[in-house]
């Protein structure tokens, strides 16, 4: 793929595939649900791998430009290290005790806090419809996994 509009298109369709993979996977599995949120995590981790790459497409084919493009790099890095300091914590723990529930809640809270970041300093700000729309999609299979580790930090 030549063209940075196809390779962005490309992205989307992967994070679609991802977003319903992740879905299939989390129903199917027997894991316990503290394990099932670290999947959700671990996914997360991939998802915003993915969105760097969209964003260097983007980046590429001038649909976003410097200032964009260190806002979305900001706003994914940000959300990485959130993501990775909540799945670290997460796989220390067999079962979701409430000391466990209340520790990842807050490291949660970082994650949430990093994604809405993403979304208002990065992905709201960009002027190109077509380059917003396609990180947006990357934010709302985020989102998604995000709303399943609430489910199980607010009900598991």
């Amino acid at each position: 793929m030549k063209n940075p509009f196809q390779k962005a298109m490309f992205w989307s369709l992967i994070v679609c595939i991802l977003s319903v993979g992740f879905l299939l996977s989390l129903a199917a599995c027997d894991e316990s649900q503290i394990r099932k949120a670290a999947t959700a995590s671990d996914r997360m981790a991939t998802l915003i791998a993915v969105g760097i790459d969209v964003k260097r497409d983007l980046r590429t084919a001038a649909l976003i430009d410097a200032d964009e493009d260190r806002a979305i790099s900001q706003g994914l890095l940000s959300a990485n290290k959130a993501v990775q300091r909540f799945n670290e914590r997460a796989r220390t723990y067999q079962t979701l005790t409430p000391t466990a529930r209340s520790e990842l809640t807050k490291l949660f809270a970082d994650v949430t806090g990093a994604l809405k970041t993403l979304n208002d300093d990065g992905i709201f700000r960009i002027r190109n419809p077509d380059a917003q729309k396609k990180l947006a999609a990357v934010l709302a299979s985020l989102n998604e996994a995000a709303g399943f580790i609430s489910q199980v930090l607010n009900y598991g």
